[in-house]
Protein backbone atom coordinates (compact mmCIF):
# COMPACT_ATOMS: atom_id res chain seq x y z
CA UNK A 1 0.00 0.00 0.00
CA UNK A 2 1.41 3.38 -1.12
CA UNK A 3 2.05 5.76 2.04
CA UNK A 4 0.57 9.22 1.71
CA UNK A 5 1.82 12.48 2.18
CA UNK A 6 1.16 12.88 5.93
CA UNK A 7 2.32 9.29 7.42
CA UNK A 8 5.47 10.72 5.05
CA UNK A 9 6.03 13.59 6.84
CA UNK A 10 5.11 11.72 10.39
CA UNK A 11 8.24 9.70 9.51
CA UNK A 12 10.31 12.66 9.07
CA UNK A 13 8.83 14.66 11.95
CA UNK A 14 11.84 15.40 13.76
CA UNK A 15 13.84 17.12 11.03
CA UNK A 16 10.86 19.09 10.41
CA UNK A 17 10.97 20.22 13.66
CA UNK A 18 14.33 21.02 13.50
CA UNK A 19 13.87 23.35 10.67
CA UNK A 20 11.33 25.10 12.57
CA UNK A 21 13.46 25.38 15.29
CA UNK A 22 16.32 26.63 13.47
CA UNK A 23 14.59 29.38 10.98
CA UNK A 24 12.74 30.54 14.08
CA UNK A 25 15.72 33.01 14.40
CA UNK A 26 14.50 34.81 11.29
CA UNK A 27 11.62 35.43 13.06
CA UNK A 28 13.52 37.86 15.61
CA UNK A 29 15.42 39.38 13.24
CA UNK A 30 14.20 41.53 10.18
CA UNK A 31 13.63 39.58 7.45
CA UNK A 32 14.98 40.72 4.01
CA UNK A 33 14.12 39.71 0.60
CA UNK A 34 17.14 37.50 0.36
CA UNK A 35 16.60 35.53 3.33
CA UNK A 36 13.04 34.57 2.72
CA UNK A 37 14.26 32.83 -0.31
CA UNK A 38 17.44 31.41 1.27
CA UNK A 39 15.01 30.07 3.77
CA UNK A 40 12.72 28.42 1.22
CA UNK A 41 16.03 26.85 -0.89
CA UNK A 42 17.74 26.04 2.61
CA UNK A 43 14.70 24.17 3.91
CA UNK A 44 13.98 22.39 0.49
CA UNK A 45 17.89 21.08 0.09
CA UNK A 46 17.63 19.54 3.53
CA UNK A 47 13.98 17.96 3.33
CA UNK A 48 15.08 16.90 -0.81
CA UNK A 49 17.78 14.85 0.77
CA UNK A 50 15.79 13.85 4.13
CA UNK A 51 13.04 12.48 1.76
CA UNK A 52 15.45 10.67 -0.40
CA UNK A 53 16.06 8.75 1.89
CA UNK A 54 12.43 7.50 2.66
CA UNK A 55 11.82 4.14 0.20
CA UNK A 56 9.26 3.19 -1.38
CA UNK A 57 7.68 6.54 -2.40
CA UNK A 58 7.74 7.87 -5.92
CA UNK A 59 9.60 11.38 -7.11
CA UNK A 60 5.59 12.74 -7.17
CA UNK A 61 5.39 11.86 -3.61
CA UNK A 62 8.69 12.97 -2.87
CA UNK A 63 8.51 16.25 -4.04
CA UNK A 64 5.29 17.07 -3.15
CA UNK A 65 6.06 16.28 0.43
CA UNK A 66 9.08 18.26 0.14
CA UNK A 67 6.54 21.65 -1.37
CA UNK A 68 4.11 21.00 1.41
CA UNK A 69 6.51 21.15 4.17
CA UNK A 70 8.30 24.00 3.27
CA UNK A 71 5.01 25.97 3.22
CA UNK A 72 4.42 24.40 6.54
CA UNK A 73 7.44 25.27 7.57
CA UNK A 74 7.62 28.83 6.69
CA UNK A 75 3.71 29.23 7.98
CA UNK A 76 5.04 27.93 11.67
CA UNK A 77 8.31 30.21 11.25
CA UNK A 78 5.77 32.75 10.10
CA UNK A 79 8.48 35.85 8.84
CA UNK A 80 7.44 39.28 8.49
CA UNK A 81 9.13 40.84 5.20
CA UNK A 82 9.53 44.73 6.69
CA UNK A 83 8.44 47.58 3.96
CA UNK A 84 7.15 45.35 1.68
CA UNK A 85 2.76 45.91 2.19
CA UNK A 86 1.03 42.33 2.74
CA UNK A 87 -0.85 41.91 0.02
CA UNK A 88 2.78 42.19 -2.12
CA UNK A 89 4.42 39.89 0.68
CA UNK A 90 1.76 37.25 0.05
CA UNK A 91 2.52 37.77 -3.44
CA UNK A 92 6.28 37.69 -2.91
CA UNK A 93 5.90 34.09 -0.71
CA UNK A 94 3.31 32.57 -3.06
CA UNK A 95 5.61 32.95 -6.31
CA UNK A 96 9.14 31.79 -3.88
CA UNK A 97 7.27 28.93 -1.97
CA UNK A 98 5.24 27.34 -5.59
CA UNK A 99 6.96 28.51 -8.49
CA UNK A 100 10.57 28.84 -7.68
CA UNK A 101 10.69 26.43 -5.22
CA UNK A 102 9.38 23.99 -7.53
CA UNK A 103 12.01 24.46 -10.16
CA UNK A 104 14.68 24.36 -7.29
CA UNK A 105 13.89 20.75 -6.41
CA UNK A 106 13.82 19.82 -9.80
CA UNK A 107 17.33 20.91 -10.72
CA UNK A 108 18.51 20.07 -7.48
CA UNK A 109 17.51 16.18 -7.40
CA UNK A 110 19.08 16.15 -11.35
CA UNK A 111 22.38 17.83 -9.84
CA UNK A 112 22.07 15.27 -7.71
CA UNK A 113 21.32 12.46 -9.63
CA UNK A 114 24.42 13.45 -12.07
CA UNK A 115 26.76 13.19 -8.91
CA UNK A 116 25.36 9.67 -8.22
CA UNK A 117 24.49 10.95 -4.77
CA UNK A 118 20.71 9.31 -4.71
CA UNK A 119 21.33 6.21 -6.58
Amino acid sequence: MAKTVEEIKQEIQGTINELVERYKKYREERFEFSKVATFAFEVGSKLVETVENIKGITGEQKKEVVMSTVKEVYKKVNPDIPWIPEPFETWIEDILLDKALDAFIDFIVSKYDEKGIFK
